[in-house]
């Protein structure tokens, strides 16, 4: 993304993505690699901005 990480967490700690995608999907996200866990983050978060 060519951003710092901090900027990332507070885009998904002000969508409430961490309370209510990766609290409630915690134990399923990490049965996925980091490369598509961060894919769908992104495309995750992407969507919930463009509705917000």
């Amino acid at each position: 993304m060519g951003v710092d990480f901090s900027e990332v967490f507070e885009r998904m700690k002000r969508l409430g993505m961490i309370e209510k995608y990766i609290y409630p999907n915690y134990e399923t996200l990490h049965t996925e690699s980091r490369e598509n866990l961060a894919k769908d983050m992104i495309e995750c978060m992407n969507r919930w901005e463009a509705t917000k």
